[in-house]
Protein backbone atom coordinates (compact mmCIF):
# COMPACT_ATOMS: atom_id res chain seq x y z
CA UNK A 1 0.00 0.00 0.00
CA UNK A 2 1.95 3.63 -0.78
CA UNK A 3 1.64 5.81 1.46
CA UNK A 4 -0.05 8.63 -1.69
CA UNK A 5 -3.12 5.56 -1.78
CA UNK A 6 -3.35 6.26 2.30
CA UNK A 7 -3.53 10.20 1.68
CA UNK A 8 -6.15 9.96 -0.94
CA UNK A 9 -7.79 8.11 1.43
CA UNK A 10 -7.09 9.85 4.28
CA UNK A 11 -8.02 13.06 2.92
CA UNK A 12 -11.55 11.93 0.80
CA UNK A 13 -12.76 10.90 5.05
CA UNK A 14 -12.34 7.70 4.56
CA UNK A 15 -12.96 5.04 7.73
CA UNK A 16 -9.77 3.00 7.11
CA UNK A 17 -7.90 3.34 11.04
CA UNK A 18 -9.05 0.88 13.39
CA UNK A 19 -8.30 2.75 16.87
CA UNK A 20 -8.52 0.55 20.11
CA UNK A 21 -7.38 1.55 23.53
CA UNK A 22 -5.98 -0.25 26.16
CA UNK A 23 -5.62 1.29 29.77
CA UNK A 24 -3.71 4.25 28.59
CA UNK A 25 -2.79 2.97 25.45
CA UNK A 26 -3.86 3.95 22.36
CA UNK A 27 -3.54 1.45 19.03
CA UNK A 28 -4.23 2.70 15.84
CA UNK A 29 -4.58 -0.01 12.88
CA UNK A 30 -4.52 0.42 9.24
CA UNK A 31 -7.82 -1.72 7.81
CA UNK A 32 -6.77 -2.41 4.04
CA UNK A 33 -10.08 -3.88 3.21
CA UNK A 34 -11.68 -0.39 3.78
CA UNK A 35 -8.78 1.36 2.07
CA UNK A 36 -9.26 -1.06 -1.04
CA UNK A 37 -13.10 -0.10 -1.08
CA UNK A 38 -12.67 3.69 -1.15
CA UNK A 39 -9.46 3.45 -3.55
CA UNK A 40 -12.35 1.67 -5.87
CA UNK A 41 -14.82 4.22 -5.08
CA UNK A 42 -12.58 6.79 -6.37
CA UNK A 43 -11.32 5.18 -9.53
CA UNK A 44 -14.38 4.93 -10.38
CA UNK A 45 -15.17 8.43 -9.91
CA UNK A 46 -12.30 9.47 -12.09
CA UNK A 47 -13.10 7.33 -14.71
CA UNK A 48 -16.33 8.47 -14.68
CA UNK A 49 -15.28 12.70 -15.15
CA UNK A 50 -12.82 11.12 -17.45
CA UNK A 51 -15.28 9.75 -19.77
CA UNK A 52 -17.11 12.73 -19.40
CA UNK A 53 -14.32 14.90 -20.61
CA UNK A 54 -13.35 12.86 -23.22
CA UNK A 55 -17.27 13.05 -24.57
CA UNK A 56 -17.11 16.57 -24.26
CA UNK A 57 -13.82 16.78 -26.10
CA UNK A 58 -15.47 14.75 -29.18
CA UNK A 59 -18.30 17.10 -29.35
CA UNK A 60 -22.13 16.66 -30.13
CA UNK A 61 -23.07 14.62 -33.65
CA UNK A 62 -25.73 16.73 -34.30
CA UNK A 63 -24.43 18.46 -37.98
CA UNK A 64 -26.80 21.82 -36.99
CA UNK A 65 -29.19 20.92 -40.48
CA UNK A 66 -33.07 21.78 -38.23
CA UNK A 67 -33.79 18.84 -40.60
CA UNK A 68 -31.67 16.66 -38.76
CA UNK A 69 -34.09 17.59 -35.88
CA UNK A 70 -36.94 14.79 -34.43
CA UNK A 71 -39.82 15.81 -33.12
CA UNK A 72 -40.31 18.83 -35.27
CA UNK A 73 -43.27 20.97 -34.96
CA UNK A 74 -46.09 21.29 -38.10
CA UNK A 75 -45.22 25.14 -39.48
CA UNK A 76 -48.81 26.07 -42.37
CA UNK A 77 -47.61 26.90 -45.31
CA UNK A 78 -50.48 28.97 -45.77
CA UNK A 79 -52.16 31.52 -43.67
CA UNK A 80 -55.87 30.28 -44.14
CA UNK A 81 -53.95 26.78 -42.97
CA UNK A 82 -54.68 28.49 -39.66
CA UNK A 83 -57.44 28.11 -37.18
CA UNK A 84 -58.96 31.77 -36.65
CA UNK A 85 -60.02 31.25 -33.30
CA UNK A 86 -59.38 35.23 -32.64
CA UNK A 87 -61.79 35.91 -35.34
CA UNK A 88 -59.44 38.27 -37.16
CA UNK A 89 -61.00 40.27 -40.32
CA UNK A 90 -60.80 38.38 -43.45
CA UNK A 91 -61.46 41.59 -45.54
CA UNK A 92 -60.22 41.75 -48.96
CA UNK A 93 -59.34 45.83 -48.71
CA UNK A 94 -62.14 46.59 -51.68
CA UNK A 95 -64.88 49.62 -51.02
CA UNK A 96 -67.05 47.45 -52.08
CA UNK A 97 -67.07 44.97 -49.70
CA UNK A 98 -67.64 46.80 -47.25
CA UNK A 99 -71.50 47.05 -45.45
CA UNK A 100 -73.20 50.14 -44.51
CA UNK A 101 -72.22 51.84 -47.54
CA UNK A 102 -72.43 55.56 -47.50
CA UNK A 103 -74.74 56.90 -50.55
CA UNK A 104 -73.19 59.73 -52.31
CA UNK A 105 -76.34 61.95 -53.18
CA UNK A 106 -76.07 65.04 -54.98
CA UNK A 107 -73.68 65.65 -57.47
CA UNK A 108 -75.89 67.78 -59.83
CA UNK A 109 -73.79 69.89 -62.34
CA UNK A 110 -70.87 68.56 -60.81
CA UNK A 111 -67.70 69.25 -62.62
CA UNK A 112 -65.52 66.55 -62.79
CA UNK A 113 -63.29 66.83 -65.71
CA UNK A 114 -60.63 64.87 -66.60
CA UNK A 115 -61.60 62.85 -62.89
CA UNK A 116 -60.25 59.66 -62.27
CA UNK A 117 -63.14 57.84 -60.57
CA UNK A 118 -61.82 54.17 -61.15
CA UNK A 119 -63.40 51.64 -59.11
CA UNK A 120 -65.69 54.03 -57.62
CA UNK A 121 -68.94 53.38 -55.68
CA UNK A 122 -71.10 55.86 -57.49
CA UNK A 123 -74.26 53.60 -57.18
CA UNK A 124 -77.88 55.85 -56.86
CA UNK A 125 -75.75 59.07 -57.05
CA UNK A 126 -77.29 62.24 -59.07
CA UNK A 127 -74.88 63.09 -61.56
CA UNK A 128 -77.53 65.14 -63.54
CA UNK A 129 -75.74 67.59 -65.87
CA UNK A 130 -72.74 67.04 -64.11
CA UNK A 131 -69.13 67.83 -66.84
CA UNK A 132 -67.58 64.07 -67.08
CA UNK A 133 -65.58 65.25 -69.72
CA UNK A 134 -62.46 63.28 -69.65
CA UNK A 135 -63.08 61.29 -66.61
CA UNK A 136 -61.70 57.60 -66.13
CA UNK A 137 -64.50 55.32 -64.37
CA UNK A 138 -63.00 52.29 -65.49
CA UNK A 139 -64.55 50.01 -63.06
CA UNK A 140 -67.16 52.32 -61.45
CA UNK A 141 -69.93 50.75 -59.63
CA UNK A 142 -72.94 53.13 -61.44
CA UNK A 143 -75.93 51.44 -61.02
CA UNK A 144 -78.96 53.38 -60.75
CA UNK A 145 -77.10 56.21 -61.51
CA UNK A 146 -78.69 59.77 -63.07
CA UNK A 147 -76.44 61.10 -65.34
CA UNK A 148 -79.14 62.54 -67.77
CA UNK A 149 -77.70 65.34 -69.58
CA UNK A 150 -74.17 64.74 -68.52
CA UNK A 151 -71.66 65.15 -70.40
CA UNK A 152 -68.99 61.95 -70.66
CA UNK A 153 -67.26 62.99 -73.92
CA UNK A 154 -64.11 61.44 -74.45
CA UNK A 155 -64.72 59.51 -71.05
CA UNK A 156 -63.04 56.00 -70.12
CA UNK A 157 -65.75 53.65 -68.80
CA UNK A 158 -64.38 50.39 -69.93
CA UNK A 159 -66.06 47.42 -67.23
CA UNK A 160 -68.30 50.24 -65.56
CA UNK A 161 -71.56 48.98 -64.70
CA UNK A 162 -74.18 51.33 -65.15
CA UNK A 163 -77.24 48.90 -65.03
CA UNK A 164 -80.18 50.69 -65.04
CA UNK A 165 -78.58 54.10 -65.01
CA UNK A 166 -80.59 56.85 -66.50
CA UNK A 167 -78.43 58.15 -69.38
CA UNK A 168 -81.02 60.21 -70.86
CA UNK A 169 -79.56 62.70 -73.14
CA UNK A 170 -75.93 61.86 -72.14
CA UNK A 171 -73.35 62.73 -74.57
CA UNK A 172 -70.57 59.82 -75.05
CA UNK A 173 -69.16 61.13 -77.96
CA UNK A 174 -65.50 59.61 -78.31
CA UNK A 175 -65.96 57.71 -75.26
CA UNK A 176 -64.80 54.04 -74.07
CA UNK A 177 -66.88 51.58 -72.87
CA UNK A 178 -65.67 48.49 -73.82
CA UNK A 179 -67.19 45.63 -71.14
CA UNK A 180 -69.27 48.20 -69.66
CA UNK A 181 -72.19 46.54 -68.05
CA UNK A 182 -75.60 48.86 -69.38
CA UNK A 183 -78.47 46.18 -68.91
CA UNK A 184 -81.70 48.17 -67.96
CA UNK A 185 -80.05 51.53 -68.80
CA UNK A 186 -82.00 54.26 -70.25
CA UNK A 187 -80.24 55.76 -73.17
CA UNK A 188 -83.05 57.46 -74.27
CA UNK A 189 -81.57 60.28 -76.75
CA UNK A 190 -78.30 59.46 -75.74
CA UNK A 191 -75.25 60.19 -78.29
CA UNK A 192 -73.19 56.69 -78.39
CA UNK A 193 -72.53 58.02 -82.16
CA UNK A 194 -69.04 56.33 -83.74
CA UNK A 195 -68.33 54.30 -80.40
CA UNK A 196 -66.84 50.92 -79.91
CA UNK A 197 -69.87 49.02 -78.00
CA UNK A 198 -68.34 45.61 -79.51
CA UNK A 199 -70.08 42.93 -77.01
CA UNK A 200 -71.69 45.37 -75.18
CA UNK A 201 -74.57 44.13 -73.10
CA UNK A 202 -77.47 46.15 -73.18
CA UNK A 203 -80.15 43.96 -72.68
CA UNK A 204 -83.36 45.64 -72.05
CA UNK A 205 -82.06 48.70 -72.55
CA UNK A 206 -83.88 52.08 -73.88
CA UNK A 207 -82.23 53.81 -76.86
CA UNK A 208 -85.29 55.21 -78.13
CA UNK A 209 -84.20 57.81 -80.86
CA UNK A 210 -80.57 57.27 -79.20
CA UNK A 211 -77.60 58.55 -81.63
CA UNK A 212 -75.56 55.42 -82.79
CA UNK A 213 -74.60 56.38 -85.98
CA UNK A 214 -71.74 54.42 -87.09
CA UNK A 215 -71.00 52.71 -83.64
CA UNK A 216 -69.73 49.25 -83.65
CA UNK A 217 -72.10 46.66 -81.89
CA UNK A 218 -70.29 43.81 -82.84
CA UNK A 219 -71.47 40.84 -80.80
CA UNK A 220 -73.30 43.30 -78.33
CA UNK A 221 -76.27 41.87 -76.79
CA UNK A 222 -79.38 44.24 -77.09
CA UNK A 223 -82.24 41.40 -76.11
CA UNK A 224 -86.09 43.36 -75.52
CA UNK A 225 -84.24 46.25 -76.20
CA UNK A 226 -86.23 49.53 -76.83
CA UNK A 227 -84.77 50.77 -80.40
CA UNK A 228 -87.60 52.92 -81.68
CA UNK A 229 -86.80 55.77 -83.54
CA UNK A 230 -82.90 55.05 -82.89
CA UNK A 231 -80.53 55.95 -85.68
CA UNK A 232 -78.06 53.43 -86.57
CA UNK A 233 -76.77 54.84 -89.91
CA UNK A 234 -73.84 52.95 -90.93
CA UNK A 235 -73.79 50.87 -87.72
CA UNK A 236 -71.80 47.76 -87.38
CA UNK A 237 -74.43 44.90 -85.85
CA UNK A 238 -72.33 41.71 -86.74
CA UNK A 239 -73.61 38.68 -84.79
CA UNK A 240 -75.57 41.18 -82.57
CA UNK A 241 -78.58 39.64 -80.66
CA UNK A 242 -81.37 42.38 -81.09
CA UNK A 243 -84.21 39.76 -80.53
CA UNK A 244 -87.34 40.44 -78.86
CA UNK A 245 -86.65 44.13 -79.13
CA UNK A 246 -88.45 47.30 -80.29
CA UNK A 247 -87.03 48.71 -83.93
CA UNK A 248 -90.45 50.76 -84.63
CA UNK A 249 -89.28 53.78 -86.74
CA UNK A 250 -85.08 52.62 -86.47
CA UNK A 251 -83.36 53.59 -89.23
CA UNK A 252 -80.35 50.75 -90.21
CA UNK A 253 -79.37 52.42 -93.28
CA UNK A 254 -76.38 51.25 -94.86
CA UNK A 255 -76.00 49.11 -91.38
CA UNK A 256 -73.85 45.71 -91.08
CA UNK A 257 -76.25 43.09 -89.80
CA UNK A 258 -74.53 40.08 -90.92
CA UNK A 259 -75.35 36.90 -88.63
CA UNK A 260 -77.49 39.59 -86.16
CA UNK A 261 -80.48 37.59 -84.21
CA UNK A 262 -83.43 40.14 -84.88
CA UNK A 263 -86.53 37.60 -84.35
CA UNK A 264 -89.64 38.01 -82.80
CA UNK A 265 -88.71 42.02 -82.80
CA UNK A 266 -92.27 44.14 -83.47
CA UNK A 267 -92.67 47.71 -85.11
CA UNK A 268 -92.94 49.13 -88.10
CA UNK A 269 -91.80 51.69 -90.92
CA UNK A 270 -87.93 50.78 -89.77
CA UNK A 271 -85.54 51.72 -92.59
CA UNK A 272 -83.26 48.91 -93.85
CA UNK A 273 -82.03 50.95 -97.06
CA UNK A 274 -78.84 49.52 -98.52
CA UNK A 275 -78.26 47.20 -95.02
CA UNK A 276 -76.02 44.11 -95.21
CA UNK A 277 -79.22 41.45 -93.89
CA UNK A 278 -76.72 38.42 -94.74
CA UNK A 279 -77.75 35.60 -92.77
CA UNK A 280 -79.90 37.64 -90.04
CA UNK A 281 -83.02 35.42 -88.15
CA UNK A 282 -85.81 37.82 -88.91
CA UNK A 283 -88.80 35.44 -88.16
CA UNK A 284 -91.78 36.68 -86.19
CA UNK A 285 -90.22 39.87 -86.95
CA UNK A 286 -91.52 42.61 -89.13
CA UNK A 287 -94.68 45.51 -89.69
CA UNK A 288 -95.90 47.42 -92.91
CA UNK A 289 -94.47 50.67 -94.22
CA UNK A 290 -91.05 49.32 -93.52
CA UNK A 291 -87.91 50.55 -95.87
CA UNK A 292 -85.54 48.08 -97.63
CA UNK A 293 -84.29 49.30 -100.86
CA UNK A 294 -81.08 47.74 -101.47
CA UNK A 295 -80.56 45.96 -98.88
CA UNK A 296 -78.57 42.30 -99.16
CA UNK A 297 -81.00 39.54 -97.82
CA UNK A 298 -78.72 36.27 -99.08
CA UNK A 299 -79.12 33.71 -96.45
CA UNK A 300 -81.43 36.42 -94.27
CA UNK A 301 -84.58 34.09 -92.85
CA UNK A 302 -87.80 36.05 -92.72
CA UNK A 303 -86.70 39.05 -94.52
CA UNK A 304 -89.78 39.91 -96.90
CA UNK A 305 -88.81 42.55 -99.43
CA UNK A 306 -89.36 42.26 -103.16
CA UNK A 307 -86.27 41.03 -105.29
CA UNK A 308 -87.47 40.74 -108.55
CA UNK A 309 -83.96 39.99 -109.96
CA UNK A 310 -83.40 37.59 -107.88
CA UNK A 311 -80.09 39.09 -106.83
CA UNK A 312 -80.58 38.93 -103.32
CA UNK A 313 -80.89 42.77 -103.28
CA UNK A 314 -84.00 43.78 -102.38
CA UNK A 315 -85.72 46.47 -105.10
Amino acid sequence: MTLLAIVVAVTAGAQIIDTTTTGNAMHMNLNLGKLDSTIRSLQEIVEAQQATIESLEAGSSFDGDYNSLSNQPTIPSNVSDLTNDAGYTTFDGDYNSLSNLPMINNLTGANLTNADLTGDYLAGANLTDANLYGATLTDANLTGANLTNADLTGATLANANLAGANLTNADFLGANLTGANLTGANLTNANLAGLNLTGANLAGANLSIANLYYATLTDATLTNADLAGADLTGATLTNADLSGGNIWGANFDSADLTGADLSNCYGAQFNFTNANLANVDFTGSGGPGSFWTGAYIGGCMGCYCSDGNNDNYCD
